[in-house]
């Protein structure tokens, strides 16, 4: 079933649950614990048809023969399914009657077979047995109903159709009084059993506290006693040598009881003890078949024995505890009174060998060796068995001196070569010189780590020494208990010195790398480290040397950097701090210094020098302004610029895009001068020439710029030079002024005349008194007119002309400074625009006189009047054209024509 799987859940199939627990599976019955336990759950091993259970498949008349189980367990059995099971039964009482019936009937079978009852394949009919007084039991197991046998009971019966059935076997404490049977008869017809008996009765005394085991196995431990006991002794003259051994096969196994060897003759597990013969190795029978196993003397056997007799008879008295009563344990002194004599006068020799010493080794071994004759017996041979542990320990004391004076390659413990040489009296005759002088280096050795670890002592020694000495000393035959102090210190301080050394070494050989540089504070931390070290070292020195021009160097940056040093400076700092082994605050700065200019200075060599890369150089030239670093090229650079911008400004002069007053010119000038400009520089010259016709311009231009008799056209071609030399003066801004405020002017005027020329065709609308509209050529109405005659008379009036021109003038010249002068004035009088408007108020004004008659004398009214008034005194008016047309088509409001 551990591989097919059994009827009942177990938990190995993944089941889980009551019934996978409970004690009537037969999976679990076998170990069952508790009070009353299976001793079954001893056996490690899962022995199938015995832990793990068998399934049956039954059919119709298919029987199981007459038979007993193995080692006689109990047994039970469960009817899953199907048709019952009919069985018989003898009682383990009547066992040997009913063997005896077996043999009466049988004689030729068990005369072939003697062991025929083990094979499973003989049955006899009940009445046969109940006719020879053996009492026969019937029983009917249905369906899902268990059937128990007793321990040697026989049974046998068949299947009354078609059934599965499952059966185990256990055994609880009262089985093992059948167990040391069962035993017997395996050994008589020598038969492999299935576990070791004694190692599982050995096993429950041991583990099982409970009193109701106890009770069950204290009369089978005392039987297995006293029978290994007697063996024992009968086997003592059979068998001259004797030996304990941890287990009596050659070759255990891992399993229980595997570690037993069987008996080469009865098959039967020797778990107690054995005994082997030098003419077959190997070859090893139990105490039963001693006489059996060869005919060589007494003298080439030997007796094994795993647990002396003291052993098993301390068991039987720690079970009888558990039971509550000491007893009577006076069965236990089974020594016989010749062997208890022989045993102390063993000891008396053994006592006087330990008590003088200098004994040889062969006489200790010799008196060891009959020893072997007492120590597998009882308590009564303790004393046997203290004084050959103190002979054991004189002849290890001997192999100890002996391998620590063969030493070679193996390291001695100072202790235990100590505890050889102190040992008193001498155990054995042995030349200890040897050991001594080591002993003696050892502690002259031990007294001068203690001076190298003294804090004052140690400062006259040498860390070369000391390593030195390290060396011999880790050589050295005897380990050295006080070099487990010396060696860490003296690995930190050796570490310590090498990490200096490395680093001065790269300080000699070349710039070390930033990345291979130790941050100061570790630079700091050795040295003060290297304070703790007591002994004398080089590099502490060599590290303060260092330490002292590193000082140095950071006071020199730090003066440096107080203010804005040359890069050159940087550069010489740069270089002895790169030497340093260590990374300071202070390199760091002067690195980040060095490595900014070079990397600009290396920018301003590629740099182009043009007008159009103005902008690149001017942020050229303020990166280079933000280092703190002075260089000429940051001067030279601001120079060029100023150069290129100056260059590109007198350039815009000469191209006319720019027009510089007189005294911008004249600092430009200047500031080429300045510049180092050279005075053939054709640039300069175009500066002077400028300066000199702008000059000549004014002075000629002051001499008529207050001329009211100047012609317009003179005006104009004076404003045009001036503009055309390129440089702005006062002088200049007056005339321009001027002619910007005249053409401002006449381009009112023209606007305004503009104006009404646009309205000339259209038609004006006129109502009659009775509401009827009279449709003219004309639609302009008087609000719409472009002009009223406030604004005529304002432009033609020479005394307000100042003030109120800027009513028609541009929001432009509002704003500005405009000269508005008599000069101006007359020019404005010169122009054509003038005349257009005192010849258009000319006519409004006759306009006004003939309107202001027609109503004063009211010839005129408007409902009857057809507008066909003729005006004969202007040849601009049609006949057709009525006279309100006529102020209509002047453009110039004014209140006569509103009221008419």
């Amino acid at each position: 079933t551990g591989v097919l799987g059994s009827g009942f859940p177990h938990s190995r199939h993944g089941f889980s649950g009551p019934y996978t627990e409970s004690g009537w599976n037969l999976n679990n019955l076998p170990r069952l614990g508790g009070q009353q336990p299976s001793m079954l759950r001893h056996v490690e091993d899962n022995i199938t048809g015995v832990i793990v259970p068998w399934l049956y498949m039954g059919m119709t008349f298919s029987s199981f023969c007459w038979h007993v189980e193995d080692h006689m367990f109990y047994s039970i059995n469960y009817n899953h399914m199907g048709d019952p099971k009919l069985w018989y039964g003898v009682p383990s009482t009547s066992a040997l009657d009913f063997e005896g019936v077996f043999r009466k009937y049988m004689p030729e079978q068990f005369e072939l077979q003697p062991d025929l009852l083990f094979q499973l394949v003989t049955m006899i009919s009940p009445r046969i047995l109940r006719s020879s007084d053996v009492p026969v039991y019937r029983v009917v197991q249905e369906e899902g109903s268990f059937v128990v046998t007793f321990p040697r009971a026989y049974h046998g019966g068949f299947n009354c159709g078609f059934n599965c059935a499952e059966a185990v076997n256990f055994a609880p404490a009262d089985w093992f009084e059948f167990g040391s049977v069962s035993v017997d008869r395996y050994r008589e017809f020598r038969r492999n059993p299935v576990v070791s008996y004694e190692a599982l009765l050995y096993k429950v005394c041991e583990k099982e506290p409970g009193p109701f085991v106890a009770s069950g196995v204290l009369s089978e431990l005392r039987r297995m006693i006293e029978k290994e006991t007697s063996l024992r002794q009968q086997t003592s003259s059979l068998a001259l040598n004797s030996r304990k051994v941890g287990h009596t096969a050659s070759k255990p196994g891992r399993g229980f009881g595997d570690d037993d060897a069987q008996c080469a003759i009865c098959k039967q597990y020797m778990h107690l003890s054995a005994c082997e013969c030098l003419c077959s190795p190997g070859y090893r029978v139990c105490l039963n078949d001693v006489q059996k196993m060869c005919s060589c003397p007494s003298h080439n056997r030997t007796l094994l024995y795993r647990r002396t007799l003291a052993e098993l008879e301390n068991l039987y008295l720690d079970v009888q505890r558990r039971l509550g009563s000491v007893g009577d344990p006076s069965f236990l002194n089974t020594e016989s009174d010749e062997r208890v004599a022989k045993s102390q006068e063993w000891a008396r020799v053994a006592s006087q060998l330990i008590t003088v010493g200098n004994s040889s080794v062969e006489e200790v071994q010799e008196t060891l060796l009959g020893a072997e004759l007492f120590l597998w017996g009882g308590n009564s041979m303790d004393p046997v068995r203290d004084l050959a542990r103190k002979l054991e320990d004189v002849l290890q004391w001997g192999d100890d001196a002996m391998r620590c004076m063969a030493a070679k390659r193996r390291k001695l413990d100072l202790n235990h070569v100590q505890g050889i040489l102190t040992r008193f009296p001498k155990p054995l005759d042995i030349d200890l010189s040897r050991l001594q002088e080591w002993f003696n280096q050892a502690t002259h050795m031990q007294n001068h780590i203690t001076d190298v670890l003294d804090p004052k002592l140690g400062k006259a020694f040498s860390l070369e020494e000391i390593i030195d000495f390290l060396k011999t000393a880790q050589n050295f035959v005897i380990t050295l208990p006080l070099l487990e102090d010396l060696m860490p210190r003296v690995k930190v301080a050796r570490d310590w010195a090498e990490k200096v050394r490395s680093m001065i070494r790269s300080s000699m050989a070349g710039i070390p790398s930033s990345s291979s540089k130790v941050p100061f504070t570790e630079l700091a931390s050795l040295k003060h480290q290297g304070a703790s070290f007591v002994w004398k070292i080089t590099e502490k020195d060599q590290l303060q040397d260092t330490m002292d021009d590193i000082e140095k160097w950071q006071n020199e940056v730090d003066e440096c950097l107080r203010t804005n040093p040359s890069l050159q400076e940087l550069q010489d700092l740069h270089t002895v701090g790169s030497s340093w082994p260590v990374s300071v605050p202070q390199w760091e700065e002067v690195e980040q210094r060095v490595t900014s200019a070079r990397a600009w200075l290396q920018q301003y060599e590629t740099a182009t020098f043009a007008y159009s890369k103005v902008g690149q150089l001017r942020q050229l030239l303020r990166n280079g302004v933000r280092i703190p670093v002075e260089m000429n090229e940051v001067a030279s650079l601001r120079l060029d610029i100023r150069k290129l911008e100056w260059s590109e400004s007198v350039a815009k002069v000469q191209r006319g895009k720019s027009k510089p007053n007189y005294m911008s010119l004249e600092g430009l000038l200047d500031e080429g001068l300045a510049m180092g400009i050279e005075e053939t520089n054709p640039s300069l010259f175009s500066c002077r020439e400028k300066m000199r016709l702008i000059t000549e311009w004014d002075e000629r231009c002051k001499l008529i710029m207050n001329s009211k008799e100047l012609p317009w056209a003179e005006f104009e071609a004076y404003v045009a030079e001036g503009n055309a030399i390129g440089v702005v003066s006062d002088t200049l801004k007056v005339l321009n002024s001027r002619l910007s405020l005249v053409n401002a002017w006449k381009k009112s005027v023209q606007h305004k005349m503009e104006a009404i020329r646009e309205k000339e065709g259209e038609q004006v609308l006129v109502k009659s008194a009775g509401g009827s509209v009279i449709e003219s050529s004309f639609k302009t109405t008087p609000d719409k007119l472009p002009l009223s005659l406030e604004g005529l008379d304002t432009m033609l009036l020479s005394l307000e002309w100042r003030h109120l021109l800027f009513t028609v003038l541009p929001s432009s010249f509002k704003q500005s400074n405009t000269i508005l002068d008599e000069v101006t004035e007359s020019f404005i009088k010169q122009s054509a625009e003038f005349q257009l408007l005192l010849d258009l108020r000319e006519k409004v004004g006759a306009w006004i006189a003939q309107a202001q008659s027609i109503r004063e004398e009211c010839v005129f009214v408007v409902e009857e009047c057809a507008l066909l008034v003729e005006w004969g005194n202007s040849a601009c008016v049609s006949q057709e054209e009525s006279f309100l047309c006529l102020g209509l088509k002047l453009g110039v409001l004014h209140p006569e024509l509103e009221r008419l």
